[in-house]
């Protein structure tokens, strides 16, 4: 079909994950519209068929990304004479050769490290278990979870597994960055883990360090169980900066000492960083021994770099040349900066509206959205219940939803299928839910037959009691809504009134005290 236009067409398409709309207008109608639907790239959980596939990726570059700087750092070692290449194929492989002298725990030597001078060997594996095992930095605040002190105030049986490995990370954080104020004895957080692993009972079974000093059942008991975290744990997660202090420490003892490789100049030639990228921002490394070990440490690339970042903000259209003539777009805001959410808050106050006893709906007053306006800036979370509140002290406006209700609020039950809408009430005044009483399988065939009774016809009080098996004794009480009715015999059936449709069943409620 030709569909003719006098002037210009503009097509415009909403594309979501599971449709696109789209609408073609003319200069003064609309030609025509509609809507493409189909399934979205999510599972029965909600997740995109590609964060398996995505999650591998990452890990793959970041397992790419420490093997080059473990690399790096190893040449560094080679050129500079620290080690030779078979004694970095015996320190530092897979599969070192047999016969070979028999090697201390790069741990023991990060303790003995600041006590006396270590062998070219020992230093180069300290150096390496503490540039490959690096611990944890943060380069926002919102990521840091030792920022967020407020407690969750969910259970943990709501809580997501991301919410759960961040407070698992966020305590381990804080535990070891405590060790050195729990233990002012031990000089690095290695030095107190080693400590803490090794540590041998006494004769009255208390854990004491080498000075005699005591140590905690509790600290001792998980280090020499395991060092590392396993099973999911982050009990001995280290930050970044408390690893950065102990090498710093550990390369002041050591050229204290006399170490020659501490705060050696490379020679000219040799191919060592000279620009370390860390977060968003770059910095020279100087030609020293000690400033590349510390680069390859912190070398860390941005997920995204900032002129990436620039490139995907677009410009705004009210700001462009072709709208104004002045040419002075500027970029659109972010989505949580200030002005943005300031504006996101306007527009939903300014969408507001209320339906007041049954009338079309209405805006707020003037007076109300003044009073309502800051509430963002004073709250934590922003909810209708504290709108609701905050206009009934200051106008009186309805306490009740049915004399006032926001139109963006839905006030219908979400219907329940594990029976917690009916409850047994035992002599002593304790309730049990039909969801939870009795045995499973007796629970789950009665509580699926009684909504099927109760939807389709009706049910006495003495077939509800057989089919759920409940004391003779029970006697029973019904709450409609609000307002409570007595039956003194089974006579009475339950049913669903007309006016209601068979989906209302979860907004009665029946319970069943004892027996008079």
């Amino acid at each position: 079909m030709t569909v003719k236009t006098n002037g210009p067409l503009t097509f415009g398409l909403d594309i979501g994950i599971a449709s696109v709309g789209w609408a073609v207008l003319g200069p003064n109608r609309i030609v025509d519209m509609g809507v493409r639907c189909f399934d979205a790239a999510e599972d029965k959980e909600g997740k995109p068929h590609n964060q398996t596939r995505r999650g591998a990726r990452v890990a793959r570059n970041r397992y790419h990304q420490r093997t080059w700087r473990l690399k790096g750092l190893i040449r560094v070692f080679r050129n500079v004479g620290l080690l030779s290449n078979e004694e970095i194929k015996q320190l530092f492989s897979a599969n070192p050769k047999k016969g070979g002298p028999s090697l201390v725990t790069p741990r023991q030597l990060r303790a003995e490290g600041l006590a006396r001078l270590l062998n070219p060997q020992e230093w180069a594996q300290v150096i390496y278990h503490i540039v490959k095992h690096r611990g944890f930095k943060f380069f926002s605040k919102t990521e840091d979870p030792r920022l967020s002190d407020a407690e969750d105030d969910a259970p943990s049986t709501n809580k997501s597994p991301e919410q759960k490995e961040r407070e698992g990370l966020r305590d381990g954080l804080k535990y070891t960055g405590s060790l050195l104020q729990i233990y002012p004895q031990f000089k690095t957080v290695g030095h107190a883990a080693f400590h803490l692993s090794t540590a041998l009972q006494d004769g009255d079974g208390i854990y004491r360090d080498p000075d005699g000093k005591r140590l905690e059942t509790r600290d001792c008991e998980e280090f020499q169980n395991s060092y590392r975290n396993k099973g999911q744990s982050y009990r001995h997660a280290f930050h970044r900066d408390d690893l950065i202090a102990e090498l710093n420490k550990l390369f002041d003892i050591q050229h204290y000492k006399g170490h020659l490789h501490t705060k050696f100049a490379l020679p000219d030639g040799i191919e060592r960083l000279s620009e370390v990228t860390i977060s968003s921002e770059s910095r020279p490394v100087p030609p020293t021994f000690r400033d590349q070990v510390f680069a390859y440490l912190e070398l860390q690339h941005p997920p995204i770099t900032s002129n990436q970042m620039d490139a995907l903000i677009g410009y705004c259209e009210l700001e462009s040349e072709s709208r104004n003539g002045r040419g002075n777009a500027k970029r659109r805001a972010a989505k949580h900066r200030f002005s943005n959410e300031r504006a996101t808050w306007l527009q939903t106050l300014n969408n507001l509206r209320i339906k007041r006893n049954g009338k079309p709906d209405d805006q707020l007053a003037p007076d109300e959205r003044a009073q309502l306006i800051d509430l963002p800036y004073t709250q934590a979370k922003v909810t209708f219940k504290q709108a609701r509140e905050i206009l009934r002290e200051a106008f009186g406006f309805p306490a009740h939803w049915r004399e006032a209700s926001f139109t963006k609020v839905s006030y219908r039950s979400n219907r329940k299928s594990d029976g917690s809408w009916i409850s047994v009430v035992a002599a002593d005044d304790t309730r049990t839910s039909l969801g939870k009483y009795g045995q499973e399988d007796v629970r789950k065939k009665a509580n699926k037959k009684l909504k099927e009774r109760l939807e389709a016809s009706t049910m006495t009080f003495a077939e509800l009691r057989q089919l759920f098996e409940l004391n003779v004794n029970a006697d029973l009480k019904l709450t409609h809504f609000c307002s409570e009715r007595r039956f003194k015999s089974d006579t009475p059936p339950l049913h669903l009134p007309s006016a209601y449709a068979a989906g209302a069943v979860s907004r009665l409620l029946f319970t069943m005290p004892a027996a008079r």
